[in-house]
C-alpha cells in the first residue's frame, strides 16, 4: 500500500493566463480554501451494433474528453490577493486598472465591453489542486468563472467577507507540473470583517446599525463555444440576486417594506456596503455598490429572540448606473 495522503497535504492555487488555454504555473496565488474537486467530465462512447453476443464488446466502447466541459467550485476568504479572481466573473475586454491604489471591478453588460477570449481578451486562469506528489495534481486550463457569491455576517465564516465561485474551463489535466517560483500567500490579517462595516444603505436609507447579514450572487451563464473544448467562451446573460437581513422595525425598515411593493417600472435603488470609512485607503477597506430592485421581504418573530426582516432583491441597471461595482485598496 502506498503512503496515505490527506487533504492537508494539498495547496490550491490560481494564475492568470495571457494566452487563452495556455497554462501558467509561475508564481501563482494560493487560494485560502479547505479544498475543491475538479470534474474532468470524461465522456463515454458506445458503438451500437449486433455482434452475436448478448453483451457490449470492449472494442466498441471508449472514453475521451470530446465535448466535455471540466469545472470546479470552491470557497475562500476575501482578501486583496484573492479578489484578483473576481474578474473571472466580472469580465472586461481590457484590464481593470487600479487608480491611486484603488482597484474597481464592475459587471460589464455591454457587448463592446465583453471579451473575445479567442483573441486573448478578458480574464482566464490556470487553477490547480497540487498534492504531495505530482501524480496527485489536477489542473484546469482556460478557466472562466460563471458564478460569484459574496456574503458576510457576524456568525458565519469567522465574521469575514466570504466568496464562493464556480468555474468552467477549456480543458483539464492530471499529473500536471507543480508551480514554479514563489507563490503569493494571501494574508488573513487584513480581511474585510463584519466589525469593520461602516456603512450599509439602501436608497440612501441608513440601516447600518440594523444590519444582520448580506449576500449577493452574480452569474454570467458562461459556456464554451463550440460546445466542449471550444476556442471561445460566451457570456450570454449577467444576472444577480441576493438578500439582506435587518433588525427590528424602525422607520427606515418600514420604508423599505413599502419599496418592495412599488409597482412602478424603473423603480430601482442603490445599495451601498462599505468596509471602513468609505475612502478605500487601507488594506481592509472595500466599497460595494449595487443597483437593485427590491422584490420581497419576510418577517421572523421568534418567541425567544429579536424580530428581523429579510429583504430579497435582484440586480438591475438603470439608465446611468453600472449594476455592480466593487472597489478595494491594493497597496
Amino acid at each position: 500500500m502506498a503512503k496515505i495522503g490527506v487533504g492537508a497535504d494539498y495547496v490550491y492555487w490560481f494564475a492568470r493566463e495571457t494566452t487563452f488555454g495556455t497554462a501558467v504555473a509561475a508564481s501563482p496565488t494560493l487560494i485560502p480554501t479547505e479544498g475543491f474537486t475538479i470534474n474532468h467530465d470524461y465522456k463515454s462512447h458506445i458503438v451500437p451494433r449486433a455482434t452475436g453476443l448478448r453483451v457490449q464488446g470492449d472494442d466498441d466502447a471508449w472514453q475521451d474528453t470530446n465535448g466535455s466541459i471540466p469545472d470546479t467550485s470552491f470557497s475562500f476568504f476575501v482578501s486583496q490577493d484573492t479578489a484578483a479572481l473576481f474578474p473571472a466573473v466580472l469580465q472586461y475586454d481590457t484590464d481593470f486598472t487600479a487608480a491611486v491604489n484603488v482597484m474597481t471591478l464592475s459587471a460589464m453588460v455591454d457587448y463592446d465591453d465583453l471579451p473575445d477570449f479567442s483573441n486573448d481578451e478578458g480574464y482566464f486562469y490556470t487553477i490547480q489542486a497540487q498534492g504531495p506528489a505530482q501524480a496527485y495534481n489536477e489542473r484546469l486550463v482556460g478557466a472562466v468563472g460563471n458564478s460569484l457569491k459574496l456574503s458576510v455576517g457576524p456568525d458565519a465564516n469567522e465574521g469575514a467577507l466570504y466568496a464562493e465561485m464556480a468555474f468552467i474551463a477549456k480543458e483539464s489535466s492530471i499529473n500536471s507540473s507543480n508551480y514554479t517560483g514563489t507563490p503569493t500567500t494571501p494574508s488573513m490579517a487584513s480581511l474585510y470583517k463584519w466589525s469593520d462595516i461602516g456603512t450599509f444603505t439602501v436608497n440612501s436609507l441608513d440601516v447600518t446599525s440594523s444590519l444582520y447579514d448580506w449576500e449577493i450572487t452574480i452569474t454570467n451563464s458562461a459556456k464554451p463555444v463550440p460546445y466542449g473544448g471550444g476556442a471561445n467562451m460566451a457570456l450570454p446573460k449577467i444576472e444577480g440576486s441576493g438578500s439582506f437581513k435587518l433588525l427590528g422595525n424602525d422607520s427606515n425598515i418600514i420604508t423599505l417594506k413599502g419599496l418592495c411593493g412599488n409597482s412602478a417600472a424603473g423603480a430601482s435603488y442603490a445599495l451601498v456596503l462599505e468596509f471602513g470609512d468609505g475612502t478605500v485607503s487601507e488594506a481592509d477597506e472595500m466599497n460595494i455598490n449595487a443597483q437593485i430592485k427590491l422584490t420581497n421581504y419576510s418577517v421572523d418573530k421568534p418567541m425567544d429572540g429579536e424580530e428581523t426582516v429579510t429583504f430579497e432583491y435582484t440586480l438591475v441597471q438603470d439608465s446611468t448606473t453600472t449594476p455592480f461595482t466593487l472597489s478595494y485598496y491594493t497597496a
